[in-house]
């Protein structure tokens, strides 16, 4: 079995993630994909509680008619959300699971300041996507870069757009 975990504030959710979530289960032969929110992330704040952004991106799945499934794993450990304790969640419920990590090339440079980031690709393929207005430069050992059609849109111009902060 192919697993896809795809972690985020989904602060809100939008077509760009959908974008990325169906073109990896197509292009990686995932068996499935799960969108994963974050409880708390380390770096942004959100004015949206975790349950709230969960029942609007299990709602936005269900509007656009996706297969995928939101997992509340990180939600429900509480606290400041890292990647390792994530995939180790993963690993533990799918434990003969190919595991493939999904991020945007928003976060390369920042990698290698992850929490136990050699750990991270040691028990997931580390999956990186091209992101509009994001150059990719040096990819860190341990990394995948996957070329999809992106969607020019972000969580964070949404809420610019619409005045949310």
């Amino acid at each position: 079995m192919k697993i896809g975990i795809f972690g985020g504030t989904f602060d809100p959710p939008h077509l760009g993630h959908l974008t990325v979530a169906d073109e990896l289960k197509s292009k990686l032969n995932l068996d499935a994909v799960f969108f994963v929110p974050a409880n708390m992330h380390k770096f942004k704040a959100s004015a949206v509680s975790p349950e709230e952004r969960v029942a609007g991106l299990e709602q936005f799945l269900e509007d656009n008619g996706s297969e995928h499934q939101v997992s509340r794993v990180d939600i429900l450990r509480g606290g400041v959300t890292y990647s390792i304790d994530t995939a180790q969640d993963f690993r533990h419920q799918f434990p003969d699971a190919e595991l493939f990590f999904i991020a945007g090339s928003d976060v390369l440079d920042d990698l290698p300041n992850w929490k136990d980031f050699a750990l991270l690709t040691e028990l997931v393929n580390f999956i990186v996507v091209n992101r509009p207005g994001f150059e990719v430069s040096d990819i860190p050992n341990g990394v995948t870069l996957v070329e999809i059609n992106s969607v020019d849109i972000s969580s964070t111009k949404l809420r610019k757009l619409h005045k949310i902060t």
